[in-house]
C-alpha cells in the first residue's frame, strides 16, 4: 500500500472540506457555523484534522470523529433533514 498517495489524497480532502466551511460561513455571516452545533462540530474535526495532518501528528480517536462527521452528512441528506 502507497501510504503517500493515501496521506495526499487525505489532505486533498481536509482541504476541499476547510474551503466548504470557509465558503459557506463567510456567505451566511457566520450563521452557518453559529446556528447548527453539527456544522460547528464538523468546522472542528475538520481544522483540527487539518492542522494535525500538517503537523505530522496522528491521533486514532480523530478518524472516528470524521468517520461521524460522514455518516451524520450521509443521514442528513438521505433524510432530507438540514
Amino acid at each position: 500500500v502507497n501510504y503517500g498517495l493515501l496521506v495526499q489524497i487525505d489532505l486533498f480532502f481536509l482541504i476541499f472540506f476547510l474551503v466548504e466551511i470557509v465558503l459557506k460561513s463567510f456567505a451566511s455571516d457566520m450563521i452557518y457555523i453559529t446556528q447548527d452545533k453539527f456544522s460547528l462540530f464538523d468546522a472542528i474535526i475538520v481544522l483540527a484534522s487539518f492542522i494535525l495532518n500538517v503537523i505530522g501528528e496522528d491521533i486514532k480517536g480523530l478518524g472516528v470523529l470524521r468517520l461521524i462527521r460522514v455518516v451524520v452528512i450521509v443521514v442528513r441528506k438521505i433524510t432530507g433533514n438540514k
